[in-house]
């Protein structure tokens, strides 16, 4: 009898196979030189490409097939490139979509943020090589995403329907302890902010230390790199009021992995390039003062956080499923499944996935703020 744990990983190795050969891109762009110099650009880097004229063709052609990523041409006739996108993510297609323009203004750049765009690249491009990066990132986030996502749900089936073999035992153990360090995360809750910002937004800091979120407050930004070097930091209002270093310095020094904390932009003199640095460092909010309603940064500050919650959640299934690997190593009969499980957990940071995962993996007292 096939038992739970190998049935589990067959599915899910099949399930990881299926989106990794799902290399389909959607081009929307109304010039048809420069969408066929795109689609030759991306087939010669492995996609396979369908190239439309407008936001009416694209809706349309989703009949054909499931497109792993979408490149838009922002002033598309009629329908816009931000309708056209917003459009497809309210049909539950999770697909990404990466935005190109010859000109980009500041708005339509904070728009591509709201849409959780992978990128935003500008015309022409500074190499070809640009353009396939943006869309191989917005395809390994989206796999990422789907894969844990699936994963998750399968556990969480598997251990509620009590199948009886030996497996479920082991399976059962990790399903509880993803479980619980999901429900501990709602008391952990970090927000990295300035001495300044805190001062100048008072009133959404009490709201968010009123409703249980831990406000990490420094002055410098060598404080600010020594909280995140330390990985237990959940969101980072990035600023130019850390005194040291500019807000755009401050995040190429601070993010050089996946266990980033989730970005929130806050900035008075807000500027294109900063915009621009912003979606590609996946930024979730790049806020403009003055504002007109401190509730805004409330709002991104717990979305921001939420992200990263699922993110971490994530990390924690990744690290128990790798526990698993290697106590499946000292049995010979189920080579196949460990191989088939290490080859799907290949999609995520498995190495330093119980790094990133320990910061939020202690007792309240453990997590709490002592140097």
């Amino acid at each position: 009898m096939t038992e739970t744990l190998d049935r589990l990983a067959a599915e899910w190795g099949q399930y990881s196979s299926q989106l990794a050969a799902n290399r389909r891109v959607l081009v929307v762009e109304d010039d048809p030189t420069a969408g066929h110099v795109f689609a030759k650009v991306l087939e010669h880097g492995g996609f396979v490409c369908t190239v439309v004229k407008n936001g009416e063709e694209a809706l349309a052609s989703h009949q054909g097939g499931d497109f792993a990523c979408l490149i838009v041409d922002k002033n598309l006739p009629g329908m816009s490139g931000m309708e056209l996108v917003r459009t497809w993510q309210t049909s539950h297609r999770e697909s990404e979509a990466v935005l190109i323009t010859g000109y980009a203004n500041l708005d339509a750049v904070l728009q591509a943020i709201d849409l959780r765009a992978a990128d935003f690249l500008l015309k022409p491009l500074d190499s070809i090589d640009v353009l396939t990066a943006a869309v191989d990132k917005g395809i390994r986030r989206r796999n990422r995403r789907l894969l844990a996502r699936r994963m998750l749900g399968d556990l969480s089936r598997a251990v509620e329907g009590h199948a009886n073999d030996r497996t479920l035992e082991l399976l059962t153990a990790a399903h509880a302890r993803v479980e619980d360090f999901r429900g501990a995360l709602v008391n952990k809750r970090r927000v990295l902010v300035s001495h300044r910002e805190s001062v100048e937004l008072a009133t959404a800091m009490k709201h968010l230390f009123g409703a249980g979120y831990q406000l990490i407050v420094v002055k410098t930004a060598a404080e600010a790199l020594h909280r995140i070097s330390k990985r237990g930091v959940n969101v980072f209002v990035v600023s130019d009021t850390y005194e040291g270093l500019g807000g755009l310095a401050l995040v190429e020094r601070a993010l050089d992995s996946e266990g980033r904390p989730e970005l929130v932009f806050l900035t008075a003199h807000a500027t294109v390039r900063e915009a621009l640095v912003a979606v590609e460092r996946g930024a979730s909010s790049f806020l403009v003062k003055p504002l007109k309603d401190d509730r805004v940064l409330v709002k991104a500050v717990e979305e921001a956080c939420r992200a990263h919650h699922e993110r971490l959640v994530h990390f924690k299934l990744v690290t128990e499923l790798t526990a698993l690997v290697r106590l499946l190593e000292s049995k010979p009969e189920r080579r196949q499944t460990r191989e088939t499980l290490r080859e799907t957990l290949e999609s995520f940071d498995v190495r330093t996935a119980p790094d990133l995962v320990k910061p939020f993996d202690g007792t309240p007292g453990e997590w709490d703020d002592t140097d």
